[in-house]
C-alpha cells in the first residue's frame, strides 16, 4: 500500500518472492503470478466491533481457514488472552506494534498455558533485515515476519544508479569503441561480458571483460542475449524456476556475504585486455 504505484507494488512483491519471501498479501500478485497469498486482518476490522473477541470470532466465521488474529489493537496481552478463547481454531496471532521482543515472549507463554503450543506468532511493523536479525538474536519466539514498507520502497537504496552509455559505434561495417574519461565516471569501450569464477563450488570473483575475450580458467558467462532487434530470442523463465535458480546461486556465494555486517566485498575486476583497450581509446581521444 505504500509502494510508488500499483505496478511497483506488483513487481516489488514478485521480486520479493523471487529472492526468498514465502508469499504476499497482494491478491493481484497471487492471481497474476501464482504467488502464495497470506494475510491477517486490519485494525479497522477489530475497531468496527464493540467487542474484540466478537471481532475475532467474526473473522473466523468469514475466513475459517485463516485463523490469524491481530491482537495489538488495544492491548496486546489482553488481546492474546481473548484470542486463546478461540481454541484450536487459532492458528496464529499477529503483533504489529510495541516492544515486539518482550511482547512475543509474554504472548508465547499465554498461548502455551492455554495448550496452544502449535499456534504461531507473526510479527510486523516497519521491519527490515536488521530489525529481524536483532529479534532473532534475542531468541524471540517469532515464527514469521511480514515486511512491507522497507522492502517495497527500497528505503535504504531508493535509486538504482544505472544509466545508458554509448560504448561502441558501427559505421560502414567498422566497429570502433567509445569511452568516457570523466573523473570517477570512466567508461570502458566496447561490448562487455562478465565471467564468474568459483573455487570448490563457491563463487570467488567476477571479471568484467570484452565480449570477444577468452580468459584462462574455468568460468561461466553471466550475460546472455535476450533481445535482438527489439524481439525476444529467449522464452521467459517460469517464476518458480527463477526463484529456484536464485536460491541455488545465493547458496554459492561466500559465507561472509550471507551476513549483514560483512566488511569484505565480493571481488569484481576488469580484465587486463579491457584495461588495455581503455588506454588505447583514451590515448586516441587525447591526441585529437
Amino acid at each position: 500500500r505504500r509502494a510508488h504505484g500499483t505496478q511497483a507494488a506488483k513487481l516489488g512483491a514478485r521480486a520479493a518472492y523471487i529472492v526468498g519471501c514465502i508469499g504476499t498479501s497482494n491478491l493481484e500478485c497471487g492471481r497474476e503470478f501464482g504467488i502464495p497469498v497470506f494475510g491477517t486482518v486490519a485494525h479497522s476490522w477489530v475497531q468496527a466491533f464493540d467487542d474484540e473477541l466478537a471481532a475475532f470470532r467474526a473473522n473466523l466465521d468469514a475466513l475459517p481457514e485463516a485463523g490469524v488474529m491481530l491482537i495489538d489493537t488495544y492491548d496486546t496481552l489482553e488481546g492474546a488472552r481473548k484470542a486463546v478463547l478461540l481454541g484450536k481454531r487459532l492458528k496464529a496471532v499477529r503483533l504489529d506494534s510495541g516492544d515486539l521482543i518482550a511482547l512475543s515472549k509474554k504472548v508465547r507463554r499465554i498461548l502455551d498455558k492455554a495448550g496452544l503450543s502449535k499456534t504461531t506468532i507473526f510479527l510486523s511493523g516497519d521491519l527490515d533485515e536488521y530489525r529481524i536479525d536483532e529479534i532473532l538474536r534475542k531468541r524471540t519466539p517469532a515464527d514469521a515476519f511480514g515486511v512491507g514498507t522497507r522492502m517495497i520502497v527500497s528505503i535504504d537504496a531508493p535509486v538504482v544508479n544505472g544509466v545508458y552509455k554509448l560504448v561502441e559505434v558501427i559505421r560502414d561495417g567498422r566497429v570502433s569503441g567509445r569511452v568516457k574519461l570523466s573523473a570517477d565516471k570512466v567508461l570502458y569501450p566496447g561490448k562487455k561480458q562478465v565471467l564468474r569464477y568459483s573455487r570448490d563450488s563457491i563463487y570467488s570473483r567476477d571479471v568484467v571483460c570484452s565480449a570477444d575475450e577468452r580468459l584462462r580458467g574455468a568460468a561461466h558467462k553471466l550475460l546472455k542475449l535476450v533481445i535482438r532487434h527489439g524481439n525476444r530470442v529467449r522464452e521467459p523463465e517460469p517464476l518458480e524456476a527463477i526463484r529456484s535458480r536464485v536460491k541455488r546461486e545465493v547458496a554459492r556465494l561466500p559465507r561472509r556475504l550471507h551476513r549483514l555486517d560483512t566488511v569484505k566485498p565480493y571481488p569484481v575486476e576488469f580484465s587486463r585486455e579491457l584495461e588495455r583497450r581503455l588506454e588505447k581509446e583514451a590515448a586516441s581521444v587525447r591526441s585529437r
